[in-house]
């Protein structure tokens, strides 16, 4: 396949636009993104809006080994997802919310991964946002004991629903996720690994939103803790309500 100009590939029928030499693009080794881990799997699971063993189930090797999501062995109670992981899993649970059934994520997932050239990290890569959608959704349609009527009717709103999901994701010159906008605050709070050690923070602000929670959870009244970190009371209202 060529790697200066478009290409494509076919898989059952369906077609993968393949962006050349920015597609083969790899993350790094030292980036960051990949090598500083920033949450625990119960952080990661909390901010997410999942259980943390569901969470804990993606990130465990199955098959030839292969995770859904990138973890580091454990230490402790230290961190072991790095941003990367984390996008991974926003992905997986964007696809969720959009309708397939947890039994497909596995194999769906892995087929993702295939058909878009064994790119490493491929759930965290921008090709997932222009082309991913239908390799997330096209298993379904050989599920034996679904609809396949059904399924195809829906096949439209699954691709809408998972591209308003990764809208919240902004992906870096290299095509990779950077920048994460938590659904659960509504998009006021973003994850970047760049800032803050990758700790959940109010955009407008720069506010950890545990230094928030923690005030809130101390006996501090909101009026008091929105005055010191200089936020409107609102936003500390909101934070504090959905954390």
């Amino acid at each position: 396949m060529s790697t200066s100009r478009q290409s494509r590939k076919y898989a059952e029928g369906h077609a993968i636009l393949v962006e050349g030499d920015d597609f083969l693009k790899r993350i790094p080794k030292t980036d960051p993104r990949l090598t500083w881990p920033i949450f625990t799997i119960s952080e990661a699971a909390r901010n997410l809006g999942i259980a943390p063993s569901t969470l804990g189930y993606w990130a465990r090797p199955w098959g030839k080994g292969q995770q859904l999501v990138t973890v580091f062995p454990a230490d402790g109670r230290a961190p072991t997802m790095p941003f990367i992981g984390f996008a991974e899993a926003f992905v997986i649970k964007a696809a969720l919310d959009a309708g397939v059934p947890s039994s497909r994520v596995r194999p769906n997932i892995l087929a993702l991964k295939e058909h878009l050239g064994q790119v490493d990290h491929a759930l965290a890569h921008h090709c997932v946002f222009t082309d991913g959608a239908e390799i997330l959704y096209r298993n379904m349609e050989d599920d034996p004991d679904g609809d396949l009527s059904v399924a195809r009717t829906n096949q439209k709103q699954f691709r809408e629903t998972v591209r308003n999901q990764l809208q919240l994701i902004s992906y870096g010159d290299d095509g990779f996720a950077e920048r994460l906008h938590l659904p659960k605050f509504e998009g006021s709070v973003v994850v970047d690994p760049q800032v803050a050690s990758g700790a959940p923070i109010l955009e407008n602000a720069g506010v950890r939103v545990e230094d928030l929670v923690n005030r809130h959870k101390a006996g501090d009244d909101l009026e008091e803790i929105a005055f010191d970190f200089e936020v409107s009371v609102k936003e500390v209202r909101e934070i504090v309500g959905a954390a």
